[in-house]
């Protein structure tokens, strides 16, 4: 998140800096093109409608490239 901050900051205010140095930074992708705005409501009753199932669900394809173990489970 810190090189995406900075390359943003960099890209607004080009007269308050002088240079950008990055080192080893990681997604830098403009997530906006991805995952739309929503506003804080939104969020907060995504987060309500949540159970175990849908988390398990989306650690499976976020995360584990659909190789879920028995042990992961606890």
């Amino acid at each position: 998140m810190g090189g995406m901050l900075a390359t943003r900051f960099a890209l607004m205010y080009p007269q308050v800096t002088e240079k950008l140095i990055l080192e080893n930074t990681i997604g830098l992708e403009d997530y906006k093109r991805f995952v739309p705005y929503q506003p804080v409501d939104w969020w907060y009753k995504n987060e309500l409608d949540q159970n175990y199932v849908k988390i398990k669900q989306y650690q499976l394809t976020s995360y584990y490239d659909e190789k879920w173990k028995p042990e992961y489970d606890k």
